[in-house]
């Protein structure tokens, strides 16, 4: 029985980590470039400019375009360390949710 009831908790800690985590997708699977009026489909960084509010998103070409011109307007870019810090805490949270709700369950039982 107990078993059972840490799998079901791990489980359910997860999908609802899941959807904690998941981010905001576009309502439509491609947009149409600001530039050159060409259909494209979402990339992971048009994605991620859609989510920051941007107005007008460029596909590919116009993007590289748009950075060759405007090359030293631009902030230095965040470092990859510094994007994805908190995933260590997410990590050895882990454990302790399915530990917690099982003490929980034998507290009150």
């Amino acid at each position: 029985m107990s078993e059972t009831f840490i799998v079901v908790c791990i489980v359910i800690g997860l999908f609802a980590l899941a959807a904690l985590f998941k981010g905001k997708r576009p309502p439509t699977a491609s947009f149409t470039c600001a530039r050159c009026q060409k259909q494209e489909i979402y990339s992971t960084r048009t994605i991620e400019a859609w989510r920051r509010g941007f107005k007008r998103i460029y596909c590919k070409n116009c993007h590289y375009l748009w950075l060759k011109k405007n090359s030293e307007n631009i902030r230095p870019s965040i470092s990859q360390s510094q994007r994805n810090s908190g995933c260590l805490g997410m990590i050895l949270l882990l454990p302790i949710i399915p530990a917690a709700t099982y003490s929980l369950w034998t507290y009150f039982s």
